[in-house]
């Protein structure tokens, strides 16, 4: 964008860069303090740069636990140039004050807030019966009208832990009896074929050589053998813990295998760049910096993700830049993504901190999202998503972004753990 400027006899252009394609001009609600059980509306009057179409609109509510409270949301709402209501209703059943603002996800899969943030209050009905259920009712949207897709969301318990037979604290990570010494090697690994074995490693493991083994070991760290580099491990029965710090690839990301592994912490358990087997393992206990989006696996090319637990399972949500963007992400942000197999496995549920469960690698509005190669060859057979709380794994469902017309894709036998068929959303 740019506009002339005359300076003397020179004319020169202003370079614009936008900031906000989407501004909130106002915000508000119809009753500051209502009752519990009586209808609430919230509207918001939008503006955009020029005219776009964002995948989700909702006003989004905490309480004041942190726990998610929205109004329902719309989908696919077309915001113009000149100002627009967005409007949307429900009830409340819980007293206490919430906190709401306004945020979008555009076709990139990430959810943005606008910012502002304003309260309204809730206090207990008159009498001594018990307060009215919350009720929702669909969102309107003026001059465009799309068509709403509901969800009532309620406050909901931490993610609980995988059961079953799938990976968990009892099948992965140190075998128990194992002694375990200090490690008091080199934490960057140039001698091919190195064997780590029964070790507390309390450094990052940069692996710069191929052949080497891992295996009965907690790495306090990270193992990562970088980008294109020729270099290969394998990491077996072991545990790998990290806090919260700055882009944990807490373990990944080329021509690696993982077998019985128990991840724990970070903002992405494991990375699947190129050429990667993760079996048998349990990826788990999200942790987060400001601003950091999660998944506990992030894949790209030839993944071969077979019977682990996926949990990305952070709660603690203060807006809409911090929290689980799914247990299992497949973006064409760096490279089409294409030739993965995700056999087996269980999505854990998280309706409080996450969107959907999974992305299956077609999202739109990437810079590999046109790429002929994109979302091809892509295998989701015998999964299992975990309900949860609200019945659809993630706040909005279990899995988006795949196309099973796509070349080379194949969908079967995906269900929730009470047996219900899953169809993918795109």
């Amino acid at each position: 964008m740019a506009a002339n400027v005359a300076n003397g006899s020179t004319t020169r252009p202003i370079n614009y860069k936008v900031t906000a394609p989407i501004s909130l001009q106002a915000l508000g609600v119809d009753l500051t303090s209502a009752k519990t059980g009586e209808t609430i509306t919230a509207g918001a009057k939008l503006v955009a740069e020029r005219p776009t179409t964002v995948k989700y609109l909702v006003i989004a509510v905490r309480d004041s636990s942190g726990d998610i409270q929205d109004f329902p949301r719309a989908a696919n709402v077309k915001i113009g140039t000149s100002q627009q209501e967005f409007t949307s209703k429900r009830s409340f059943g819980k007293a206490g004050t919430y906190t709401y603002s306004v945020a979008y996800m555009g076709n990139d899969g990430v959810w943005k807030n606008l910012g502002v943030r304003q309260t309204f209050t809730v206090v207990p009905a008159s009498g001594g019966g018990p307060a009215p259920q919350p009720s929702t009712s669909s969102p309107t949207t003026k001059p465009t009208d799309p068509a709403p897709a509901p969800s009532t969301s309620s406050s909901s318990p931490a993610p609980s832990g995988p059961t079953g037979d799938f990976p968990n604290a009892g099948n992965t990570g140190v075998p128990s009896g194992t002694v375990l010494t200090t490690y008091s090697g080199p934490c960057e690994i140039n001698t091919p074929n190195t064997v780590i074995d029964s070790k507390i490693v309390n450094c990052d493991l940069g692996i710069n050589t191929t052949g080497v083994m891992i295996k009965n070991s907690r790495i306090n760290g990270e193992v990562n053998d970088g980008e294109g580099k020729k270099t290969s491990f394998t990491i077996q029965d072991s545990e790998v813990i990290n806090p919260a710090r700055a882009a944990c690839q807490c373990i990944g990301s080329d021509n690696f295998t993982a077998l019985r592994v128990e991840v724990k912490g970070g903002n992405r358990g494991i990375y699947c760049r190129l050429n990667c087997t993760v079996q048998d393992s349990w990826i788990h206990g999200t942790s987060l910096l400001a601003t950091q989006h999660a998944s506990a696996i992030r894949v790209e090319q030839h993944s071969t993700i077979i019977h682990n637990t996926m949990q990305c399972d952070w709660t603690a949500l203060t807006d809409s830049e911090i929290g689980c963007s799914a247990d299992m992400t497949g973006y064409p942000d760096f490279a089409p993504i294409t030739h993965n197999t995700i056999s087996n496995n269980l999505f854990m549920a998280n309706p409080t901190g996450t969107g959907f469960c999974a992305y299956g690698g077609a999202t739109n509005g990437k810079p590999f999202s046109s790429d002929p190669t994109n979302a091809t060859y892509i295998k989701f057979t015998g999964n299992v998503w975990q309900k949860g709380s609200d019945g659809k794994c993630g706040t909005y469902g279990p899995i988006t972004g795949f196309d099973k017309t796509r070349t080379g894709n194949e969908w079967s036998n995906n269900k929730f753990d009470d047996g219900t068929v899953i169809q993918p959303e795109l």
